[in-house]
């Protein structure tokens, strides 16, 4: 089995007709497949193109679609109606590649997402807001690495959109949430949603409800990676991770994709030219599996991209693995083709993967405990100066004040790194939160 490495879009209409979208050799193929002809209509729509593109396909059965070409950077902007392309270049002075392009309309709006690199191994997190063919364009954040850079994710909430993007943080990466008020313009504060000593790549989420967010990414430890899933309370004052679970063996898992299957949650991935998947199945705790899919072996796999209009779809997801070029998605569903793997670390339920409690980042502090903490500071500048201003003593040697000294400025730093937490916390708190229903 191979996995083709091809940016790949599958779209389908009210009346069930598939459209594929696909990069292939610097041009993008548009193949619509017709229902109830049974037949299907291959052409190339945009030649000489930036291999970071997007479409997706509104109620209205209106495809839309943002791409760069490669010899001048001109963003173009197309819609397809009734069998019609038609084409708008976004006025731009990019100099340099896109990645990442994301549209989403908001009524009679477009709102277009891309990142650009700004020099060294940061990234612009660029915003267009189109109207008729009037553009606004604005930077709404940085996104730092450590030279790869790591896919976003746009999930439309409330009269916004929650943006998921891994960000280099004191020296690892950390997924970090940010929510965008379209309306008005308005971008909120980050929240970093783990904090743990580890690298994280591969990132996908789907949202299960207006007060639950799923997540997963890959975690990279020794010179491996591992399947992690989150669950993200989105109802708290503070979004944060409430529960998760590890889903692979420590291998070369990557590529993880979440795919809600009539309420069956499952996360499947790519492992040593495998499908792997594990599922938590409806009004169940834990998640089953890991599932080895071996009937694609020695299949051509792609990664799709995919937007549905169909109604009453019995799954959502931002992506699934299938077959290619014969369509079929694989990695979820009926498992009579799969066959189960155990994990090299057991853990107390052998047959399912226990939650694991992630760590709690804050806790809730009152204020008079903030004034225990500045208290505690103002102790120590006391002691700082009194030190300062006494003598030395004969038996007291110039290591053993310094020692003092970094002991003491040491407790200050923390102190210190503590009262920014709570008081932020604080803040937060008495705000209230933009992720609350509403």
């Amino acid at each position: 089995m191979s996995l083709l490495k091809n940016s790949s879009y599958l779209l389908t209409d009210t009346f069930g007709n598939i459209y594929h979208i696909l990069y292939k050799d610097n041009n993008i193929e548009f193949i619509r497949y017709d229902k109830i002809l049974s037949n299907s209509k291959q052409n190339t729509i945009a030649k000489n193109c930036n291999e970071h593109f997007f479409a997706t396909i509104d109620k209205n059965n209106k495809i839309y679609m943002i791409y760069q070409k490669l010899d001048n950077n001109e963003i173009y902007f197309n819609t397809y109606s009734n069998g019609i392309w038609n084409s708008l270049i976004l006025p731009s002075e990019e100099k340099y590649k896109i990645y990442e392009p994301y549209i989403i309309k908001d009524y009679n709006n477009f709102h277009v997402f891309y990142v650009k690199n700004s020099g060294s191994n940061d990234y612009d997190f660029i915003h267009t807001s189109i109207y008729n063919k009037d553009l606004i364009k604005n930077k709404l954040f940085t996104i730092k690495t450590k030279g790869i850079l790591n896919s976003y994710n746009v999930i439309p909430y409330n009269k916004g959109i929650i943006i998921l993007y891994i960000d280099l943080k004191n020296h690892y990466n950390n997924i970090v949430m940010r929510y965008f008020d379209l309306e008005n313009n308005k971008l909120e504060k980050e929240i970093i949603l783990n904090k743990e000593k580890n690298e994280k790549y591969y990132l996908d989420s789907l949202l299960l409800n207006n007060k639950t967010l799923s997540m997963t990414y890959s975690v990279k430890q020794e010179e491996n990676f591992k399947i992690v899933f989150d669950y993200v309370n989105l109802n708290n004052k503070h979004a944060q991770v409430e529960s998760r679970a590890i889903l692979s063996n420590l291998s070369n898992a990557i590529y993880p994709t979440i795919i809600n299957n009539n309420g069956d949650i499952w996360t499947c991935w790519y492992e040593y030219q495998n499908i792997m998947s594990s599922v938590k199945r409806k009004n169940k705790d834990n998640f089953e599996g890991p599932y080895l899919w071996r009937k694609v072996k020695g299949e051509n796999i792609l990664r799709y991209a995919y937007y549905s209009n169909i109604k009453n779809n019995s799954y959502k997801f931002n992506y699934a693995f299938g077959t290619f070029p014969d369509i079929s998605f694989i990695g979820f569903g009926d498992i009579s083709d799969a066959e189960k793997i155990p994990l090299k670390k057991k853990l107390k339920d052998d047959d399912d993967m226990e939650y694991v409690k992630p760590e709690k980042y804050y806790k809730e502090y009152e204020d008079d405990e903030l004034d225990k903490f500045k208290s505690e500071i103002k102790e120590n500048k006391k002691l700082i100066t009194k030190i300062l201003q006494s003598n030395i003593k004969e038996n007291d040697t110039y290591e053993q004040l310094n020692e003092r000294f970094e002991k003491i400025e040491n407790n200050y730093k923390e102190l210190e790194n503590r009262i920014n937490e709570i008081e932020e916390f604080l803040t937060r708190r008495r705000r209230g939160s933009i992720f609350n229903s509403r």
